[in-house]
């Protein structure tokens, strides 16, 4: 099982989602945890000048993370709306 960091931000906004949401990027981030490049969620590989970083879709919210197979820690570097997460 690989350990979780959040960035300030993202934590920021998992405290300001409603508890519907918060509960379901819980089961989300609970489940990135097990494995970060799961194939029954909706993960795909970042490109361009965010190439090493993943995001995990939810609805309308992203997830951006990037991970570390040597430490097994998940970097949770963002979680927003769909248009501003990148």
């Amino acid at each position: 099982m690989y350990s979780l960091v959040l960035h300030r931000e993202a934590l920021k906004f998992y405290k300001r989602l409603q508890p519907g949401l918060r509960d379901r990027v819980f089961e989300a981030l609970n489940l990135l945890q097990k494995d970060p490049l799961r194939r029954d969620i909706d993960i795909k590989a970042l490109r361009g000048e965010l190439k090493g970083k993943h995001r995990l879709k939810l609805g309308d919210i992203r997830i951006v993370y990037k991970f570390e197979y040597e430490t097994r820690r998940i970097f949770v570097l963002a979680i927003s709306w769909r248009g501003s997460a990148y």
